[in-house]
């Protein structure tokens, strides 16, 4: 079934803004996907596969759905009614390494792939230099996690601005509804790595304050290297491509990165919308 889908290079879109959505908890926290639906925003949108039931029971229904890993849990993400009723609306952007179970019932058929960059491709040992040769597809940075690699979809795309939602990359404090970092879904990776010493196993995580959206927030190892990685493509993209991202997440871990803008997603939706509705009246003009 892969091998009828075209490489993601093949796709084309307009110019104009793309809106990411992640499935970080200030995505249902501050209802932004209500919110979208509300303001009838009518750009680009390009949605994660752990966010995409919540988009759809939400009413939006997005241009784009994203995923990346290879493990089969990945099915769960699609496997609703509501999927099935609008696969058809719906391009989904798969890696070559995801799970054959994803992409066997996946009911869409507008899917593009792409290949996940492993490691440096031009060393002559390169696995990803090795799957580039063996399909003829492209090669995409990913950012280690599927928000950032919709983020450079979107940027792949020609889109500008793009704007975050739901793309934390760590977890709101208090904790809810246990505020116990203990219950945090990695602390039993890091307390595994440490052997159970828990001295340890705390400092694998960080707490930090969002400037802007001035929430307090905790990251661990893994998020932090995430972090890094968006702060170097989003700066790096800024000043050689003049690429603008906007935070309107609403809170989380991505602050004070030089070339990215924060915004409420209202304020952001509200300059969108007249913007949009200056270009109509003047094409009406023209015409």
């Amino acid at each position: 079934k892969k091998q009828k889908y075209p490489d993601i290079k093949k796709k084309k879109e307009k110019k104009g803004p793309s809106i990411v959505i992640g499935a970080g908890p200030s995505l249902k926290e501050n209802k932004h996907i209500e919110l979208l639906v509300e303001k009838q925003y009518d750009g680009m949108t390009i949605c994660t596969d752990r966010a995409l039931i919540h988009t759809l029971e939400k009413g939006l229904v997005p241009d784009y759905v994203v995923s990346i890993d290879a493990d089969p849990v990945l099915a769960d993400f699609y496997d609703n009614h509501l999927v099935k009723k609008h696969a058809d609306k719906i391009k989904a952007l798969f890696a070559w390494t995801v799970h054959p179970t994803l992409i066997d019932m996946w009911p869409g058929e507008d899917v593009y792939f792409f290949g996940c960059r492993m490691d440096d491709i031009s060393q002559i040992m390169s696995v990803s230099n090795a799957m580039l040769h063996l399909t003829g597809g492209t090669i995409l940075e990913t950012g280690g996690n599927v928000g950032m690699c919709s983020l450079f979809l979107s940027h792949l795309f020609g889109k500008s601005p793009i704007v975050l939602i739901g793309i934390d990359l760590g977890w709101p404090l208090p904790l809810k509804p246990v505020n116990d970092v203990t219950k945090l879904e990695s602390w039993g990776i890091y307390e595994k790595m440490h052997k159970g010493d828990i001295e340890k196993v705390k400092k694998c995580f960080r707490r930090g304050y969002n400037t802007f959206f001035k929430n307090e927030y905790i990251t661990d190892y893994i998020f932090d290297v995430y972090i890094d990685v968006a702060k170097s493509w989003i700066e790096g993209l800024h000043r050689r491509e003049g690429l603008e991202v906007i935070n309107c997440t609403g809170g989380g871990a991505l602050h004070d990165i030089n070339g990215m803008k924060e915004m409420h997603l209202k304020d952001f939706l509200n300059k969108y919308m007249e913007e949009r509705n200056v270009k109509k009246r003047r094409k009406k003009k023209l015409v």
